[in-house]
């Protein structure tokens, strides 16, 4: 699937491994991607995902599994764009992804902007397992669903904090907006006929001015401060070569000019409020994600460089800049848990362990991420996105923290105003 055709939804893979292209995307895909709004997400969101894709092979044995993903912490917020500069552009000859979207050779599309992904539900219309927000999900364009019983299970679900206790909860309680719903569309089109200006900040723009220090390579050594790095074309970026353990009060954020790739885990040692870990990695380029890896702690952005080329983060790749079409590559079976966002373009999310079929309302619980943290082997979800505390105390990842003698008490979000 080309990049150069960009939508922004949340998308499952097919059940079938013979499944026919549609408009431009494979019914193999798991995710069609989500571009969340970042002025809410950096505090009630868990998740920041462009178009994701989760590929399917009819060589695997596994090609009729229904892998899902669960976000913990946060709302999920589907459909937008970037911001350029500070300008959100959402007119229809933009990328801005929602329904009237168009690309060149494609018709539009209701499920622009939407969530599509593999959930349950009973006859009553209540969440039965799968895909799922602990809290809220915001989708500019539809959230897909199927009939109880239905053998694709296409479906979102929000509210999980409530599924989780057993108390039957609608599939689509917390989903905005839940009005007009029906068996294949649990909510959405929470923009209406005007678009809003949900667009993700311009990160890299951020870039100080003098250049920060290049940085060989990222270690448990690594000093707090700020650094730069680059990859040439068709290169990457290897960001670390062993896994790396953050120290209490390390505040890291590094700018690459290209490609990035993640050999090992990153996870902070977290000891006190005061002195929590902060890692922020802002790619210009994709970001690439080795299918060892298991634990992401931090922020993660990828940001085209230029029009649609690049801003893409692959959750399992190796160490190369091609493409993988559809297919799963035969090691992802290691499920991943990310502790933080991943704001991207596309996220591809080609980890496949589990399927929906053995999913239920209990892997709602919070305790859900701390169980498959440590014992991945017996968790039944493919991937993880947790926006924990720890992303919101001890000061904010780009913006200067308040002077001595001002600690932030408490951080207050509100609902959106129209």
């Amino acid at each position: 699937m080309s990049s150069s055709r960009p939508r922004s939804e949340l998308l499952r893979p097919s059940a079938k491994a013979d499944a026919k292209p549609t408009f431009g995307w494979q019914r193999k895909s798991l995710l069609r991607g989500s571009l969340l709004d970042m002025k809410r997400a950096k505090k009630i969101s868990a998740l920041a995902l462009g178009i994701i894709y989760l590929f399917l092979s009819s060589g695997l044995a596994l090609a009729d599994s229904r892998p899902y993903f669960k976000v913990f912490g946060g709302d999920v917020f589907s459909g937008g764009w970037f911001n350029s500069g500070t300008n959100c552009d959402t007119a229809t000859s933009s990328f801005y992804q929602y329904p009237s979207y168009q690309p060149a050779g494609y018709n539009q599309d209701d499920r622009t902007g939407g969530i599509l992904s593999f959930a349950k539900q009973n006859g009553d219309g209540n969440s039965l397992g799968g895909a799922s927000s602990q809290y809220g999900a915001f989708a500019l364009g539809i959230i897909e669903g199927s009939a109880a019983g239905d053998a694709s299970s296409h479906g979102f679900y929000s509210a999980g904090a409530q599924a989780a206790t057993g108390t039957p909860t609608s599939r689509n309680l917390l989903s905005f907006a839940n009005a007009g719903s029906s068996a294949s569309v649990w909510g959405g089109k929470f923009d209406g006929d005007v678009p809003q200006s949900n667009c993700i900040a311009d990160y890299y723009a951020k870039f100080p001015d003098p250049a920060p220090p290049a940085l060989a390579s990222l270690d448990s050594s690594t000093a707090s401060g700020v650094y730069s790095a680059s990859a040439g074309s068709g290169t990457t970026y290897s960001l670390n070569v062993s896994a790396v353990s953050l120290r209490p009060g390390t505040k890291i954020t590094i700018y690459v000019n290209g490609n990035v790739f993640i050999s090992q885990n990153i996870v902070y040692q977290l000891d006190k409020v005061d002195n929590v870990p902060k890692f922020a990695l802002v790619a210009k380029g994709n970001i690439y994600i080795d299918p060892g890896v298991t634990q992401l702690d931090g922020v993660y952005i990828a940001q085209p460089t230029s029009g649609t080329d690049g801003g893409d983060i692959w959750t399992c790749h190796p160490n190369n800049t091609d493409v993988v079409l559809y297919t799963y590559p035969s090691s992802c079976t290691n499920q991943l848990v990310v502790n933080g966002s991943l704001i991207a373009k596309r996220v591809a999310l080609l980890r496949i362990k589990g399927d929906v079929t053995a999913a239920s309302t209990s892997e709602d619980n919070l305790s859900t991420v701390a169980a498959c943290t440590s014992a991945p082997g017996s968790c039944n979800i493919a991937e993880i996105i947790n926006y924990p505390p720890a992303m919101v105390v001890g000061g904010p990842f780009f913006n200067p923290p308040p002077p001595p003698g001002l600690p932030v008490d408490s951080l207050i979000a509100l609902p959106p105003v129209f």
